[in-house]
Order: C-alpha cells, then sequence, then structure tokens
C-alpha cells in the first residue's frame, strides 16, 4: 500500500512539473508575440 502510494505521488509530481512547464512555455510564447506586436505598432506609428 505504501509502496503504490509514493509511486503515485511521485507521478503526480512529475506531471505537475510537466504541466508547469507547459505552462510557463506558452506564457513565454504569449510574452514574445506581444512584444512582436508592441514593435510592429510603435514602428507604424
Amino acid at each position: 500500500m505504501f509502496l503504490t502510494h509514493e509511486t503515485s505521488r511521485m507521478s503526480n509530481t512529475k506531471q505537475t512539473c510537466q504541466i508547469r512547464q507547459q505552462v510557463q512555455f506558452d506564457s513565454l510564447r504569449t510574452f514574445k508575440l506581444n512584444i512582436k506586436l508592441r514593435v510592429k505598432n510603435t514602428s507604424k506609428h
């Protein structure tokens, strides 16, 4: 019982880590896109 609990906990931690990385990656991409758009807008003015 204890062993399975530990294993599931570890897999959960792994999943959380992957999700966190994915979120960070997405936010970074959005950030870069925003910068590109801003640069476009400022160069237009």
